[in-house]
């Protein structure tokens, strides 16, 4: 549409319409071209980023329920207590798509109460901006989930 308005107004005015381009017009156009090449070059950057940050995130979501369904598949009697110690499930490969990635698994008596245990799974990686962690916790009971 833009195309067309400006062949109208170089046909409606071709005794006023010269040929070529002044340097000055060279010079504003090759900014707007160059200002535009930045500014779609830095969005794709950004998406790019977002996009990396967002599959880390997916990823470490992934790891931390893989180990929470190992968790809720393990018997009670195999629940011992534990802090900060490694996954139970086989996730090492997994966390190494993570930079520098992490698992660490917490399983203590809840509320000194023996037949109660409180699991919580935590996956660690670092990012530009820092380290980033997805953490869950859940609550496992001897006599299962309704008592």
């Amino acid at each position: 549409m833009f195309v067309s308005c400006i062949l109208k107004f170089i046909t409606m005015n071709k005794k006023h319409f010269r040929s070529g381009l002044s340097l000055i017009e060279l010079l504003i156009s090759i900014t707007l071209i160059g200002v535009s090449i930045l500014a779609i070059y830095g969005a794709i950057i950004y998406g790019i980023n977002v996009n990396r940050k967002a599959k880390n995130l997916s990823l470490a979501y992934q790891i931390a329920n893989q180990e929470m369904e190992t968790i809720r598949n393990s018997a009670f009697s195999d629940l011992t207590n534990r802090t900060a110690a490694d996954f139970i499930s086989d996730s090492a490969a997994e966390l190494a798509k993570l930079n520098s990635g992490d698992g660490d698994l917490t399983i203590q008596n809840y509320a000194a109460d023996e037949n109660i245990k409180e699991v919580t799974v935590e996956v660690s990686w670092s990012e530009q901006d820092g380290v980033k962690n997805v953490t869950f916790s859940t609550l496992v009971s001897l006599y299962g989930i309704n008592n």
